[in-house]
């Protein structure tokens, strides 16, 4: 990936939402930059999911400048007064975040916003800022992080890591996407004497790191990797064997090829865990707080895995989508591909039972 200088325009800027909270931000006399995640996507060519801004308004200016204006306005986070703005279909969130709220109110705004980005950053490659001038803010190295594949916590991430577990998780899904090299070696000691806390961390926040991280592209090579950060006991806590589940790499391997799918991915590591998958789904449910719904989805799968080998292999896909339905029929066909690639005749053959289930 080659990063031209000076750093291109973000595509988004255009974006007739976000043209109007400029406008009004500008109006009022706020100054304000953009941060983090949607900065690092313009190098990945990526459209960002959201776009996280701070400004030197406070969350009551923010709300009162929205609201005035029938935006829907939410005050979300009170340690740093982050506002969230809500835009309508497609939805589009900006979260605009207050310098006053983090007691940074003196100083040039240059060096405001890069003692934010040192203070506040989880990774070096997020750690970014750009003024709508164009000035591009980046105290941490993160831009050439990103082009050689270095993913690296900030100091102040790790300072806190006791305090946010969950970016251990992100660590681990920012690796498998990005990262090109080892962790380095200090990364790799902090991690495994904070990996203890994810035993007693708050599951809500953990379970949206985890669901993003068990359906990354390279998941086999991150479970390695969280094997030596020692995550993996916290993170599976029905893998008892963990020798087991890395002799099984080439089917986890084969799972990372299947679509974003969490139940499959999940119910086919509970098959090798060397418990009964209803033993392994209990003991993780209890440890994620899973969700009811969710729970009894997988608990279905389970139930009716063994029940589809006989389809499958007489390719079936009419008959499986009848009786369980398209969704459910796609994630048992996907699953059976994983766990028992040597039944059958591999790619085609599930390909052709897939889509005759679409058909039925």
């Amino acid at each position: 990936m080659t990063i031209p200088k000076p750093y291109p325009a973000p595509k988004w800027l255009g974006m007739p939402e976000l043209k109007r909270i400029e406008e009004l931000l500008k109006a009022k006399g706020v100054d304000y930059f953009f941060i983090g995640g949607a900065l690092r996507d313009v190098f990945l060519n990526k459209d960002p999911s959201d776009i996280d801004m701070i400004s030197t308004a406070t969350p009551g200016d923010i709300m009162s400048i929205a609201r005035s204006e029938g935006i829907d306005a939410r005050f979300v986070n009170p340690e740093t007064g982050t506002v969230r703005l809500r835009f309508g279909k497609p939805v589009r969130l900006f979260d605009i975040v207050s310098f006053d709220s983090i007691n940074l109110r003196q100083g040039s705004i240059s060096d405001r916003i890069n003692a934010y980005l040192c203070m506040h950053g989880d990774l070096t490659m997020n750690a970014l800022g750009m003024h709508p001038d164009g000035r591009w803010f980046d105290p941490l190295g993160g831009i050439a992080h990103l082009h050689e594949g270095v993913i690296r916590l900030t100091d102040s991430a790790i300072e806190l890591l006791p305090l946010n577990e969950n970016r251990l998780i992100r660590l681990l899904r920012f690796h498998a996407l990005y990262g090109k090299k080892p962790l380095d070696d200090d990364i790799v000691q902090v991690c495994r004497k904070h990996a203890g806390a994810l035993e007693y961390a708050h599951k809500g926040k953990l379970m949206v790191q985890f669901f993003k991280w068990v359906v990354v592209p390279k998941f086999a090579d991150s479970l390695q990797l969280s094997r030596q950060l020692g995550l993996l006991p916290y993170i599976f806590p029905f893998a008892l064997d963990e020798q087991e589940i890395m002799r099984r790499y080439e089917v986890i391997q084969r799972m990372s090829k299947l679509p974003q799918d969490v139940e499959v991915r999940m119910v086919l590591l509970m098959q090798k865990s060397g418990m009964t998958p209803e033993t392994a789904l209990d003991i993780f449910a209890k440890r994620w707080d899973i969700q009811p719904v969710a729970h009894q989805r997988m608990q279905n799968l389970i139930l009716r895995f063994p029940q589809v080998r006989n389809s499958v292999a007489m390719q079936h896909g009419k008959a499986l989508a009848e009786a369980l339905g398209r969704h459910v029929a796609c994630q048992l066909v996907l699953l059976h591909w994983a766990h028992e690639p040597d039944v059958m005749q591999p790619a085609a053959s599930y390909r052709k039972l897939l889509e005759d289930i679409y058909a039925a």
